[in-house]
């Protein structure tokens, strides 16, 4: 009995899990309507056994910089001890903590980083790509070169 009940919590679990995922992704598109472009997602795998992952998520993430600097991407964070299928076309490779920047189409944009990433270096790479990415964004729209 009592291993029933451990089973349909799992099942619970992995059911949530499958939702919140469906969520964040229509949540994103929404935005890309809302914002009139696509905003990159900053996608952070890390273990909740890992040392380096727990001194990023304590010294890095809060740190005012890194703040501002992820505004400006949706946020995905998957935890690999709970969700060992990483549903995305990214270059993981089970090092932790990995840092992806990803588009809607759930595709790699920019090249993986990882580790325990000091928060001026974080929010510096975060920066630069956004610059990077808001230039190619503007590329794309219509007259947006001059004759």
């Amino acid at each position: 009995m009592i291993s029933n009940s451990i089973n349909n919590n799992l099942f619970v679990k992995k059911r949530d899990i499958n939702m919140l995922k469906k969520i964040t992704i229509l949540y994103i598109l929404f935005l890309n309507l809302l914002f009139g472009y696509e905003k990159p997602t900053l996608l952070i795998l890390w273990s909740d056994t890992c040392p380096h992952c727990e001194s990023f998520i304590k010294n890095t993430l809060p740190n005012s910089m890194v703040q501002e600097a992820m505004k400006n991407y949706n946020l995905i964070n998957i935890n690999v001890n709970i969700n060992k299928n990483v549903p995305f076309d990214i270059d993981y490779t089970g090092v932790v903590p990995s840092f992806h920047i990803i588009n809607n189409q759930r595709s790699q944009l920019a090249n993986t980083i990882t580790g325990d990433i000091p928060p001026k270096e974080f929010a510096n790479y975060l920066n630069k790509f956004t610059q990077v990415y808001k230039l190619y964004q503007n590329s794309l729209q219509p007259n947006s070169y001059k004759q």
